[in-house]
């Protein structure tokens, strides 16, 4: 790599995407806006807008309770989910996808009520460009007969029930071959990635099954209690925690399903959206749980949040009714503000580290300068950190790395040009997200293992169980060459300045 990722991500960890609709899209708006982030962030929010009135609608086909689909929609619009895929730039194909999501499920029910064939051909388009948008968008083939199958225990069967269902499987059979066609083409063309961290049911399918149940209950806990379970998996320490959030999770989970079960299963809507909010997380654990992928399941669990807020006629309030109420209105909107303060916090904190460690530099930076950070005690400042660097002084010939992803390495000179850094005892280099992250399950790390980056050549030179514990970092300067700063951060990433110790 050339500096714009740490130097242990390895050359053959594969992140390869095909979303061609959602690249086109931030292409024409950098035509449009340039690096002007306003622009985005306004097609962002319109992009979401636009998505949540087509939820309502949705809900409002889905259901005669007029209360109960305002509510159901009230609710999606102000998950704390919903967050990153709004305010980053990055994530603008959530909110695309939740657009075309919509347009397939209204083209679909609208060519079940009518048999005309321009909704199917509408959703089919729909869907089409959705795929090209995220991978997510698969399961929603089978949207036509999820809706039409449960519609048929929600209301009279009239005349024309046989007549709709047909159409209903004709619709998700013709939507479920182009997305059997488009995975074909996607795994042949080897799209998707083999970072050690994510899941391949095809290829490891015990290791799939093994996490398959804790990753699931993690993201739909997320809608419950509004934590992005991401925040476990930054270090293996978070994996207590991660444990102790599915366990609180599941047993809310577990209630609200019984409650759901018990006061609402015969409303209309009920049984589809519930079905409609699990046919995701199959796909969706493949990657490492984080919130912001839970849109489109979010759809089916704010329809059901709906229900709970609302009520039927003739039935007494439940108390379920007041603290979803409270839950869904009131407290996810207050952690939507949190949670925006704290990434602004999160990059302020990282904007700020680099200009400490520019400020010690001495002096004004020249070509071929380097700051570079022993360990890391703020994993986000690892990421992207040559491009936050080249924004702040506004050059691109200039280099900001970390060395390593340990805490408190032990600092060794080996020579003119090379550094040693260990681990404490019980830590292990690469053991937080960032570190699975650049690794592929096939091929673990190894001694002897070399990878260059700019300005460095890193070799993993001990093991320990598997794990390792010690890299040697040879530069292409000398340490004590004026191009070269070294800093160690402080608990909150601060960092100070390190000189390199004199040869023995």
């Amino acid at each position: 790599m050339t500096g714009e990722y740490p130097w242990w991500l390895a050359d053959d960890v594969r992140y390869r995407h095909w979303r061609p609709v959602a690249e086109r899209l931030l292409y024409l708006e950098f035509k449009l806006f340039g690096r002007n982030p306003a622009g985005y962030r306004i097609a962002n929010l319109l992009l979401y807008a636009a998505g949540v009135a087509l939820v309502l609608k949705v809900f409002r086909r889905l259901t005669s309770d007029e209360r109960l689909a305002r509510w159901g929609a009230l609710s999606f619009a102000l998950f704390t989910a919903h967050t990153i895929p709004v305010i980053f730039i990055s994530a603008q194909g959530d909110p695309l996808s939740l657009v075309l999501v919509a347009l397939i499920c209204l083209g679909g029910m609208k060519y079940v009520a009518t048999g005309r064939l321009a909704p199917l051909g509408a959703a089919i388009v729909c869907y089409m460009l959705a795929l090209g948008t995220k991978e997510s968008c698969l399961p929603v083939a089978v949207a036509p007969l999820l809706f039409e199958f449960f519609r048929r225990r929600d209301v009279e069967v009239d005349t024309e029930h046989p007549r709709r269902l047909r159409r209903a499987a004709i619709a998700t059979g013709v939507l479920l071959t182009i997305g059997l066609a488009w995975l074909a083409f996607y795994l042949r063309a080897g799209y998707g990635s083999n970072a050690a961290i994510m899941l391949n049911p095809g290829q490891d399918p015990i290791g799939y099954l093994k996490e398959l149940p804790t990753r699931a209950i993690a993201l739909l806990t997320s809608l419950v209690i509004p934590v992005n379970p991401f925040l476990f998996y930054l270090r293996d320490r978070g994996r207590p925690a991660l444990l102790a959030f599915c366990a609180v999770g599941a047993i809310l989970l577990l209630g609200l399903a019984w409650m759901t079960y018990k006061r609402h299963r015969r409303r209309e809507g009920i049984a589809a959206m519930a079905l409609w909010t699990l046919m995701f997380t199959p796909l969706l654990v493949c990657t490492v749980p984080d919130d912001r992928v839970m849109m489109l399941p979010s759809i089916g669990f704010a329809f059901l949040a709906g229900a709970w807020i609302t009520r039927e006629k003739g039935n007494e309030p439940a108390p379920l009714a007041k603290w979803a109420l409270a839950l869904f209105i009131v407290f996810h909107p207050v952690c939507v503000v949190i949670a925006c303060q704290i990434m602004h916090a999160v990059e302020r904190k990282g904007v700020e580290a680099l200009q400490v460690a520019r400020a010690k530099f001495d002096r004004e930076l020249a070509s071929g300068d380097c700051i570079f950070f022993l360990n890391s005690t703020f994993d986000s400042n690892v990421l992207f950190v040559q491009p936050r660097f080249d924004a702040l002084v506004g050059r691109h010939d200039v280099c900001a790395a970390f060395l390593s992803d340990l805490e408190d390495p032990i600092v060794t000179r080996i020579d003119d040009r090379t550094l040693r850094l260990r681990a404490k005892e019980g830590e292990q280099f690469f053991d937080g997200f960032l570190g699975k992250m650049s690794m592929t399950s096939s091929r673990p790390r190894r001694e002897g293992d070399t990878l260059k980056a700019r300005e460095m050549t890193a070799t993993i030179t001990k093991l320990e169980g598997g794990r390792v514990i010690e890299a040697e970092i040879r530069f292409e300067d000398s340490l004590e060459s004026d191009r070269y700063r070294f800093f160690m951060c402080g608990v909150e990433g601060h960092p100070e300045r390190w000189m390199p110790p004199p040869l023995r």
